[in-house]
């Protein structure tokens, strides 16, 4: 019996639903992770820093004046803390491979000092050095600004932009203060008028209930021209946060993607841009409560970036289209009042997961939220070329998977209705599998078979008395 054949149009009718749902696992239900410290968590960055090929999470303690490296295993476990004295309230903090060595190193910034601390590949970090900066700073990057290969650090500030350059050892030049208003927020750098060169955008606040998007043109040598006002908007107690840049409609333009915590608005903004540093009357998507920071990335492996932003007690997503719109957004909850994410793919399953920790009055608590989408079911469709036979189906303990080609390596995954992966076999070769039941709960299940990467079959299942 050819199950694929008759299954594929159930399949398309279903799953195009869910493909604009998301589904995380609630990490309520699961433990939660310390950070070692007795202050909270003001930012976090994550990379590989202990060179065991596995993402670990870094986190900037706030008032404990310290930062914790909290060690990942590749299944979206973290392991026990280790903090390192740091000077100060911590606000933001990034990462990067700032002297050459390719082992990471972070830099992070309190009231008026930015410390860089190198690390040593085993997650440990040699003593810091500190740059005088910018008061009240909110985030800091780690981008090469004037192209020669070494990374220098950007600062959104209370009291504008700061920038220092990036030199051979890891070493900066003193910080250079760009003003764009009262305070600037967040900051994005990309190409914002087409000329090959990087410029920046701050989201800016003018006055208490005046906010800007201020554009700083490039000069390409990590040099800036004065900022100037591309979009200025009032409201009361109007608050601008977050700000990411991306050509979301595929028109060969950059276009800003913002987040408006304002307290009766609640909202992210597209801003399409013009491709010349000015942009259009933004498109408003309705969010839960209050987002702040915000993020781009592709939840659902369709390969369009999708807008994931923190609010009060937990994070937002709204899945992106290839058009520069957004579906309505899903709010998942998870630490009281955070204040960054990390989004990537902690448990090395395909699919992007989101750390949030606790913020700045919060507790020094960690929550891993793992994805538990079936993934681009549009593309599995497109690119299963491989017949499988499933018999008996329904069944009761045990049936077989037969295909038509030969395996090699394969990996057969069992997913329940939610989307969440049941079991996996692994290292499968030949042209058949026997899968058993082991108990589950009577229902409908989707299976998923995948070789070098590639998903080369899908089936559903049924298990009854």
């Amino acid at each position: 019996m050819k199950v694929l054949a008759i299954l594929i149009p159930f399949i398309l009718l279903s799953m195009k639903i869910n493909a604009q749902a998301f589904c995380f696992y609630d990490p309520n239900t699961g433990p939660l992770y310390h950070n070692g410290s007795p202050g909270a968590i003001y930012d976090i960055s994550y990379g590989d820093f202990n060179s065991d090929g596995h993402l670990d999470v870094v986190t900037a303690n706030s008032i404990a004046s310290s930062i914790s490296f909290i060690p990942g295993y590749g299944n979206g476990v973290l392991g026990t803390p280790d903090t390192t004295t740091v000077p100060g309230t911590l606000f933001c903090l990034t990462s990067g491979d700032f002297n050459g060595d390719t082992i990471l190193d972070v830099a992070t910034a309190n009231h008026g000092t930015t410390f860089v601390l190198f690390g040593n590949g085993d997650g440990t970090f040699q003593p810091y050095n500190s740059y005088p900066s910018g008061v009240g700073p909110s985030r800091i990057y780690a981008k090469d600004i004037n192209n020669d290969t070494i990374l220098d650090l950007i600062e959104s500030c209370g009291d504008g932009l700061f920038i220092l350059i990036g030199q051979s050892g890891g070493t900066f030049l003193s910080a250079t203060q760009y003003l764009t208003g009262l305070s600037s927020i967040d900051l994005t750098i990309a190409d914002i008028d087409n000329d090959t060169i990087l410029d920046i955008v701050s989201t800016t606040h003018i006055t208490n209930v005046n906010s800007e998007l201020s554009f700083l043109k490039g000069n390409g040598d990590g040099t800036f021209a004065s900022p100037i006002s591309i979009f200025s908007m009032t409201y009361p107690d109007n608050y601008i946060a977050g700000i990411r840049s991306e050509d979301a409609d595929g028109d060969g333009k950059i276009d800003l993607i913002v987040a408006n915590s304002n307290v009766s608005i609640h909202r992210v903004e597209v801003y399409f841009g013009n491709g010349n540093g000015t942009v259009n009357t933004p498109v408003f998507y309705t969010t839960s409560y209050n987002p702040f920071y915000l993020f781009l990335a592709d939840l659902d492996n369709d390969l369009i970036n999708d807008v994931v932003v923190e609010e009060i007690n937990g994070f937002t997503v709204l899945k992106g289209n290839s058009n520069g719109t957004f579906n309505v957004y899903q709010h998942f909850s998870a630490m009281t009042t955070p204040n960054g994410l990390a989004i990537e793919d902690f448990n090395e399953d395909g699919k992007m997961d989101v750390i949030i920790p606790s913020a700045y009055f919060g507790s020094p608590q960690i929550a891993v939220n793992l994805n538990c989408n079936i993934t681009g079911i549009d593309n599995i469709l497109q690119s299963a070329n491989t017949s499988i036979n499933i018999f008996p189906n329904p069944f009761s303990t045990q049936t077989t998977l037969q295909t038509d080609n030969l395996l090699k390596n394969a990996t057969l995954t069992v997913y329940n209705s939610f989307g969440q992966i049941i079991k996996q076999i692994k290292n499968i070769s030949g042209q058949t599998i026997t899968l058993h039941s082991d108990n589950l709960p009577l229902g409908l299940y989707f299976v998923r078979l995948n070789e070098e990467n590639k998903t080369i079959a899908i089936g559903k299942l049924v298990i009854t008395d």
